[in-house]
């Protein structure tokens, strides 16, 4: 047993589903390697059936399949996640205003600097 799994049945100590995953990993950890010693062809054969799946989602909320979990684990939580989500994109909404609203009077206040800078030494060589 190698000496992470080592660590991990001694943090699972007392967590039944844990210690199930943890022997699960173990019984399944070299399995593909037992069999090539065996029947090389039968692990080719294997391997050919062996996929990963990765699965990824975007956005502010979590999947549907992790908010399920949320629900067993607490049932109002999805509901306060979409509240806290709905929360934090109009507060990134009311920031995204406040930045163009400065935008703007930074504009304003650089054309009357430059009308300044023009004008006034235009106005004062007419006197």
């Amino acid at each position: 047993m190698s000496k992470h799994n080592q660590e991990e049945k001694q943090s699972n100590k007392g967590n039944p589903l844990a210690s199930e995953e943890n022997a699960s990993a173990q019984a399944i950890e070299g399995v593909l390697e037992r069999v090539a010693e065996k029947d090389p062809q039968a692990a080719l054969d294997i391997r050919g059936y062996i996929a990963v799946q990765q699965v990824t989602h975007q956005g502010p909320m979590p999947s549907p399949d992790d908010l399920k979990q949320y629900f067993h684990t607490q049932s109002d939580l999805p509901e306060r996640m979409m509240k806290m989500a709905e929360y934090s994109l109009e507060n990134k909404a009311q920031h995204h205003r406040k930045i163009l609203e400065l935008k703007e009077k930074e504009i304003e206040l650089q054309q009357l600097e430059l009308i300044k800078a023009v004008g006034a030494p235009c106005y004062l060589t007419k006197f």
